[in-house]
Order: structure tokens, then sequence, then C-alpha cells
């Protein structure tokens, strides 16, 4: 699956949100995320660890995610494993409109 936005906000104030302050912002745009807790100490980057609990049906499933790929202000990815599942996400920053707005780019 791949989605593309634009977001009226410069890349730096965009990727603080959806990466470097991933594991606490992520519930606030996917309902279905319950918890997501940064486990590993220290700043988010390639390595950090978080538990993650998610709602699938009626059911709670416990998973984790590892940051894999992190560039500021560019680009961050993540495998994100429940049980024998794992998902790939990566997000892509482009400027746009001189910078003052970013194009986001999504894939999983």
């Amino acid at each position: 699956m791949k989605a593309e936005k634009l977001l009226h906000s410069p890349p730096k104030t965009v990727f603080d949100f959806v990466a470097a302050h991933h594991f606490e912002n992520h519930p606030r745009w996917d309902p279905d995320v319950l918890e997501m807790n940064q486990t590993s100490p220290g700043t988010v980057g390639v390595g950090t660890k978080a538990n993650i609990v998610r709602r699938q049906g009626n059911r709670r499933v416990e998973g984790t995610a590892t940051v894999t790929e992190y560039e500021p202000d560019q680009f961050a990815a993540w495998d994100v494993q429940f049980g024998p599942f794992l998902l790939h996400q990566r997000v892509e920053l482009m400027p746009d409109q001189g910078g003052a707005a970013t194009r986001l780019r999504l894939s999983i």
C-alpha cells in the first residue's frame, strides 16, 4: 500500500511528529493502535524498539516495532512484528512550496 499527502508544514516539523516522536504520536492517527511505548533508552534512531498493543477485530494483539532507517527530515522506516506477521513501514518527506510544505509518502 502506498499513500501520499501534501502537508502545510515544513519537513522538520512533519518529521518531528511522524518519526522523532512516532511512538507517542502513532496512536493519534491510527485508532486501532491502543498503546505504543518505546522500550529502548534515548532518542529515536536506527535500532530503537517499542511495544505495541493493537485492536484487531474484537481482540487485542501485542507486537513490537523496530526503527530500521532514520534520516532526519527525510525518511524513516520501521519493522512491525505481530507473531509471525511482519510489516515494513516507510515514510519519505519531500519539501514542497519552497520548503513551507511537505509531501509525505507512506509505503507499507
